[in-house]
């Protein structure tokens, strides 16, 4: 069995995500290599007031964002919304993507993806 604590894995600093704005705390809370399958990982991300993953695209694989506090505007394929607490964001296999905390606390999300090619 395996379980980690998303609060309890080592962190690190990411600049420019995405060539996005800021800075961002990242912990890898799962690989690929943990998993049986198509999964390629989980990551917590911790982005401060005012940054930003940049706009950009993936190959064959999904990723989902499930945002788990605080508040950003998101776009996937040229279409923008809010997001909020408890939001999931679908980003599919071969569009673009990209998230901004446009708010004045953290946003705090959990990033999984998975190949699907």
């Amino acid at each position: 069995m395996m379980v980690r604590n998303i609060y309890q894995q080592p962190a690190e600093t990411l600049t420019a995500l995405h060539q996005g704005e800021g800075q961002c705390q990242q912990q890898v809370i799962f690989r690929a290599e943990d998993f049986a399958g198509s999964w390629d990982f989980v990551i917590r991300l911790v982005m401060p007031p005012q940054s930003s993953i940049g706009e950009h695209r993936h190959d064959d694989n999904k990723e989902l964002y499930l945002i788990l506090s605080g508040q950003g505007c998101v776009v996937v394929n040229g279409e923008q919304r809010d997001v909020f607490a408890g939001d999931v964001v679908v980003n599919p296999p071969f569009g673009s993507h990209g998230l901004v905390n446009d708010s004045d606390e953290p946003l705090e999300l959990l990033v999984l993806q998975a190949s699907v090619g």
